[in-house]
Order: structure tokens, then C-alpha cells, then sequence
């Protein structure tokens, strides 16, 4: 057994009692990762308490003035900009040549292209289905991720029997609106044969890339993947959402990277709405310009809490933390 060096956390509700351990444990340092836009700090420390542990650090993924404030009570030194951590396919620059290229095998040439990606489970939701019988009064291709859910091919199939071949001699699927095309994505990278549906992460980020728009889930991994490729999100708000998937949906919608909708009624009017929001890594950009890189950032807080002197030190205080020293936050909000 060996004693490590450093703790990184990602789940919130256990944060409290691995500080304690790592006070036990000889003052170890201590970094989380959130991974929601909402921080959820409030459901950590009691009321009148507040972290005052000089090795912890608190990662906020995104430059959001209304996730810092969920971040309460940890005071802004405990805190730093980390960016989400995303496989690293999705922190590649975008190549317009590149995509444009694998856009024209994509789709016809003035058609829009609307990904649709639900989970890696993934899940067989409507609008696929209602699309192909009255689409939005333009050619649309849709494409569905399915992942490891291998009964959704074979469902849309049944319903969209009509053949349409495009640009690269792949056969889609077409149903009661002409004008409407339907497949299911296939990574040529994926050999699991009993899950065909499967997509590697370049394959995911090339469709996000190619796409005009996304409908997607507001969890917190599928919506960091898309604010860093740039394509704007529709959410389906019909249900109810958990607390933090409604903050996500709100911030999206208030940055212009996203919009929800309510019922069939409202699907075609707010996918032509997306459609026009165009292309933007706005929220995941730094306040110095570019993308916010969670590898450097995760590094520079390690150097910090590292080097944070901590001898007979305490977790938690019932006194607020002074204001005035916020030269950690400042320093880390801003490094690469």
C-alpha cells in the first residue's frame, strides 16, 4: 500500500467525508471536479459551515458567473476554472476542410443534418419517428446514435421502410415525409459485433462537427462534449428534469448554445430556431480566449495545493472565510 500524493474527487456527496480522511491521512491535498454546471456545494456543507482547508481546491468547468455561485459556501480562493474533463477528441480544433470533406458524404448538398444522441445505453425516443412523417419544411437527415441499444435500428427501420441512397453510396431510410431521411450511425472503428451501434469518441466528435444541431440529453458529460465541438443543443424538457439538468438547460438557452422544447409542438419551430443559432465554443472558452484545457488546469491546481502549506490545520470553520485574498482563484481561473 502506498500513500498517494494528491486526492481528485468527482462526486460531490462524498467530498466532505474525503476531506476528513485526508486530514487523517497527514493533511493530503485535495482537488474536485465537478461535473455538472451546478456545483451543488449547498448539498455538501451544512449551513454556518464553511471548507477552510488550505490543500482543497474546487474545479468549476465552465467561465458561468451562475455556476460560480453554486459553488456557496466555499469561498472563491478554494476555487479555480478547470474545465470539464472530456476524452481529449473533443479539445481538437475544429478543421472546416476537413469537416466539409466528410460533410459532403454526409448528407446532400443542402440538406441539414440533425444528430440525435440520447446516451451511451442509448434510447428510442419519438422524434425520429414524428420527424419522418412531417419534417420541418426543408430536407433533414437525422441521425441517431443508438450506442448499445441495438433494438432501435431495427424499430426505425420498420417504420421508415423507403430507401434513398446518398453521395457515398450508403443506403438510408425514409419515411411518410420525403423530404426526411433517417439512419443510425455506424463507426467503421467499431468491431464489437454484439454491439454494432457502438461509437468511438472521434467518430462522435466528427458527427458533432458535421451536424447542424443536437438533440441530446442535458447530463453533464453529453452537454460538455457539445459546448466544446460548438454545435448548438435542443433539449427535450417535456419531462421533468432533475435540479442541475434544468440549470444546464438554462444556461445553454441564456448563452444562445441551446434550446428547449415542450412536445411535438413545439419540436419543429425550436429545431429551425438551433439550426440558426449557428456554430460557438463560447462557453467553453477561457476568459483569456480559447478553450478552457482541463489536463492544464487540473495540473496547475495540483502545483497549488501541493505546495498549500497545511501543519495542524482545519476542514471546516463556523466563521466565514475573509474576504480580500483571492489570489489563488484569480491565478487559476486564468492559466491556460
Amino acid at each position: 500500500k502506498h500513500r498517494p500524493d494528491l486526492l481528485v474527487t468527482v462526486y460531490h456527496i462524498e467530498l466532505l467525508p474525503i476531506l476528513e480522511i485526508a486530514k487523517d491521512l497527514g493533511n493530503l491535498p485535495v482537488i474536485h471536479i465537478a461535473t455538472d454546471m451546478d456545483i451543488k456545494m449547498h448539498e455538501v456543507f451544512a449551513p454556518g459551515t464553511y471548507p477552510v482547508y488550505p490543500g482543497f481546491l474546487a474545479g468549476v468547468p465552465f467561465n458561468v458567473d451562475r455556476s460560480f455561485a453554486t459553488a456557496s459556501p466555499l469561498d472563491r480562493q478554494h476555487l479555480f476554472l478547470s474545465g470539464y474533463p472530456v476524452r481529449s477528441e473533443f479539445l481538437e480544433p475544429f478543421h472546416p476542410v476537413k469537416v466539409a470533406a466528410g460533410r459532403a458524404n454526409l448528407a446532400p448538398a443542402g440538406t441539414k443534418v440533425l444528430l440525435m444522441m440520447t446516451g451511451g445505453a442509448g434510447q428510442d425516443i419519438p422524434w425520429p419517428y414524428k420527424l419522418a412523417e412531417h419534417g420541418i419544411g426543408e430536407p433533414l437527415h437525422i441521425i441517431v446514435v443508438a450506442g448499445s441499444d441495438t433494438k432501435v435500428a431495427s424499430s426505425l427501420r420498420e417504420a421508415m421502410p423507403g430507401n434513398v441512397t446518398f453521395p457515398d453510396g450508403r443506403i438510408v431510410w425514409q419515411g411518410q415525409d420525403s423530404s426526411v431521411t433517417v439512419e443510425v450511425a455506424i463507426d467503421p472503428k467499431n468491431h464489437n459485433l454484439e454491439k454494432p451501434y457502438l461509437m468511438t469518441a472521434e467518430g462522435v466528435a466528427f458527427l458533432m462537427d458535421a451536424s447542424d444541431a443536437i438533440l441530446t440529453k442535458p447530463g453533464g458529460g453529453s452537454t460538455a462534449e457539445v459546448a466544446y465541438r460548438g454545435i448548438p443543443a435542443i433539449f427535450d424538457v417535456s419531462r421533468t428534469l432533475l435540479h442541475w439538468e434544468q440549470f444546464t438547460v438554462d444556461i445553454f438557452t441564456d448563452r444562445s448554445r441551446g434550446l428547449g422544447f415542450h412536445g411535438e409542438r413545439h419540436l419543429r419551430p425550436t429545431i429551425a430556431r438551433a439550426f440558426a443559432l449557428g456554430r460557438s465554443t463560447s462557453l467553453a472558452e477561457a476568459p483569456s480566449g480559447g478553450i478552457i484545457h482541463p489536463g492544464k488546469r487540473l495540473a496547475h491546481a495540483a502545483k497549488m495545493v501541493l505546495e498549500a502549506p497545511c501543519s495542524n490545520c482545519r476542514v471546516l470553520s463556523t466563521e466565514a472565510a475573509v474576504e480580500g485574498n483571492l489570489s489563488v482563484a484569480a491565478e487559476s481561473m486564468h492559466t491556460p
